[in-house]
């Protein structure tokens, strides 16, 4: 089994399949990197190389008895992203991994292209005056319970129950992933089971805040283990390139059941440029307009917002104003042409139009003006610029 030893002499199990740009996915609470097969398969399917580890004191890595806290593990994985001199990485993260992604791409950026927050503990999921939807002292106390006794009998019971959801009214348990669920719990010691929930009562503010990559939160409505409102639209607000995908009704373990979902979200994720401050300046029109274009109101939503902007015609006829394509969600902010049933008016009747537009060097403002031809100001809009990447 591929292993890799730790600083303080942990070996640390890891997968690593194909070839490609890496992903690297780091798992929850009580799992292994088995729990990423339908992610794994899926991506190197796609042409990505893939690669999951076990946590220390989880599955085929080492139990060691110190150790267990989120920033050995954040350590364990910069060693092995380290020993597979991994660069312009995706880091995704389920639940507990998604605050081993968090701290780690906070502190090694510069081997990271982008991330994504999978019903994600970040940035803390515990009931404050901050977070009233956070989970309460007891729930804590009662994972911690479920571990020190019968805990063979515990990891039947959260799969059956909140994790993936079949406590639900409707739902349909399978045994098969319930089965699977507990075979990787009980690969891992007991000792870090029980240490974990030290690290959901940390806080993550302060991780997010420092990560400028674009990162994608994924969060299921109907979580009942780290709870929608807990978590997620702080997440976003406190992220620089930060990404919202909701699924209504979607348990905490959803990457299973509802892998055929969620993976193809991941991969647009992935592949997306994510390209910003793109303006298009168009001269080949017979009016002037300025338009807005958005994913939000848009048939293809794989783009960022933009902005096109025209003038025209210079010593030519004018023409009306042309009807818009929905594909991209354009909306018609300004727009002057020749009034309808007109067309080709000549220039002598004063409707030729001319754009000016302007950048500041120190602000990097850009200042458009769409302009008749007296120079009069017609509309004018001032785009402040975006820094990074979505």
């Amino acid at each position: 089994m591929p292993m890799i030893t730790t600083t303080d002499g942990v070996n640390i199990f890891y997968k690593d399949w194909g070839s490609g740009q890496p992903i690297v996915f780091s798992h929850g609470w009580p799992l292994t990197a088995d729990d990423w097969d339908a992610q794994m398969t899926f991506f190197l399917r796609h042409g990505y190389r893939v690669i999951a580890h076990d946590r220390r004191g989880h599955g085929r890595s080492d139990q060691p008895s110190t150790g267990n806290d989120m920033d050995h593990w954040v350590a364990d994985l910069a060693a092995l992203t380290e020993h597979l001199n991994l660069r312009d990485a995706i880091h995704i993260g389920h639940s507990t991994g998604g605050g081993e992604v968090a701290r780690y791409v906070a502190r090694h950026q510069e081997r990271v292209a982008k991330a994504a927050l999978v019903a994600s503990l970040t940035p803390n999921m515990h009931r404050s005056e901050d977070n009233p939807s956070g989970q309460p002292p007891e729930w804590f106390e009662a994972i911690r319970a479920g571990v020190l006794g019968n805990r063979s009998e515990f990891y039947r019971f959260v799969p059956e129950n909140p994790f993936y959801g079949y406590n639900r009214d409707g739902a349909k348990p399978s045994e098969a992933i319930i089965a699977n669920w507990w075979r990787q719990g009980m690969a891992g010691g007991a000792l870090a089971h029980y240490a974990t929930v030290d690290s959901w009562l940390e806080d993550y503010t302060e991780d997010l805040k420092k990560i400028t990559v674009p990162v994608l939160v994924m969060h299921g409505e109907a979580d009942q283990v780290v709870p929608f409102a807990s978590s997620v639209p702080r997440a976003v607000d406190l992220l620089k390139n930060g990404s919202l995908k909701t699924y209504p009704g979607y348990p905490h373990g959803m990457l299973t059941t509802h892998a055929d979902v969620l993976n193809p979200d991941l991969l647009s994720f992935i592949k997306q440029a994510g390209v910003r401050n793109t303006v298009w300046i168009t001269a080949d029109q017979h009016y002037t307009a300025a338009h807005h274009f958005d994913p939000n109101r848009a048939a293809f939503q794989d783009f960022e917002p933009f902005w096109e902007f025209m003038s025209g015609p210079i010593h030519a006829g004018t023409g009306p104003v042309a009807a818009l394509d929905s594909t991209f969600g354009p909306r018609a902010v300004f727009q002057k042409g020749c009034d309808k049933g007109q067309d080709n008016v000549a220039p002598c009747f004063g409707l030729q139009f001319f754009g000016h537009v302007a950048i500041d060097g120190a602000s990097e403002v850009m200042t458009v003006t769409l302009k008749d031809v007296d120079d009069r100001a017609l509309w004018s809009v001032q785009l402040e610029p975006q820094q990074g990447r979505s």
